[in-house]
């Protein structure tokens, strides 16, 4: 939930359908980012700040769609 640090129940993000379990990191902004193969692309769910909802983003086109979980880490530039 956002903002109480806790994990909430599963719920629809929107964004696309997804063919994997999602990947989680948090940036040096403290926001959350979301990522998760769809079939054409790489979904993104992101926090406009710390302690927001997370919210569906442009899909991520340009790169060939991973054939299991992406993995994300943050840049030393956020």
């Amino acid at each position: 939930d956002a903002g109480s640090g806790r994990w909430s129940a599963w719920r629809d993000l929107g964004g696309g359908e997804v063919q994997d379990a999602p990947t989680a990191v948090v940036d040096t902004a403290g926001r959350v980012h979301v990522y998760a193969a769809g079939h054409h692309s790489v979904h993104h769910w992101t926090q406009d700040a710390p302690g927001t909802e997370v919210t569906a983003r442009a899909q991520l086109t340009d790169a060939p769609t991973p054939a299991h979980a992406p993995g994300a880490l943050p840049a030393p530039d956020g």
